[in-house]
Formats: structure tokens, C-alpha cells, sequence
């Protein structure tokens, strides 16, 4: 977690219970999904009043916070895409691992059953490695 304070001084001039309702104090989630849900509420109680009106005459009007919402749910939805595609990269390793493991054990086999087969043709035995 790391401390913020989102800060405009705008913000700075609420008192404590008001920065608290809009989440500006305290840590910010290192999870990116928590953290996105706390600048969800925090933009949600800003579009409320008495934050809404403040905000809209310092350059912070509705339609800014709700572009930045919707700003949000992109970075939300990206996000997942990511950590799906994440989770699938890790799982097609978790495959490749498996099938090398059965291809070396396939491989070990086929060395004994071609060493037997070929013990009367020792040149061709050693063509192979075996």
C-alpha cells in the first residue's frame, strides 16, 4: 500500500470527514482492480453535492468526472483482458512443460527398445546415439 492524497488544492481545503467520503486519505490498493474500485466510489461521491458544485468551479464539472469514470471502466476492462491473457500464457507454459516431460520419457523409451532392436547393427545404433 502506499499513502496518497489526490491532490488539488481544492480537495486540500475539505476537512478530513470530507476527504474520507470521496477517498482521497489513506492508502491506495497495490491491486489494481481493488484500486479501481476505490477511484469508482471516490468519482461517485464526487458527482454528488456538495463535492459536485465545489469541483465544477475549479474546472472539474460533471461531464469531466464522468468521462473519467468511463476512462476507468477502459482501464478496468483492459485490465482483465490482461490478467486473462496472463493466466492463459501460464497455463499453455503449464502444457508445453507437461508435453516436454512426456516427449523425453517417449524418447527415453524409444532409446531402449531402438537399443535392443539395433544391437545387431551397432553402426546404425551409433548413428542414433544409442
Amino acid at each position: 500500500m502506499r499513502p496518497h492524497l489526490v491532490g488539488a488544492p481544492t480537495i486540500c481545503a475539505y476537512p478530513p470527514v470530507a476527504l474520507t467520503a470521496l477517498g482521497l486519505l489513506g492508502k491506495v490498493p497495490n491491486d489494481t482492480q481493488k484500486s479501481i474500485t476505490q477511484s469508482r466510489a471516490s468519482y461517485g461521491t464526487a458527482q454528488t453535492e456538495p463535492y459536485q458544485a465545489t469541483l465544477a468551479t475549479y474546472g472539474f464539472p460533471a461531464a469531466t468526472l464522468a468521462a473519467a469514470l468511463a476512462t476507468l471502466d477502459a482501464f478496468s476492462e483492459a485490465d482483465k483482458a490482461h490478467q486473462s491473457a496472463v493466466s492463459a500464457a501460464t497455463q499453455a507454459t503449464a502444457n508445453r512443460d507437461a508435453a516436454v516431460k512426456g516427449l523425453y520419457a517417449w524418447v527415453k523409451q524409444f532409446g531402449k527398445i531402438a537399443g535392443v532392436a539395433l544391437k545387431s547393427q551397432p553402426a546404425l545404433a551409433k548413428k542414433l546415439g544409442l
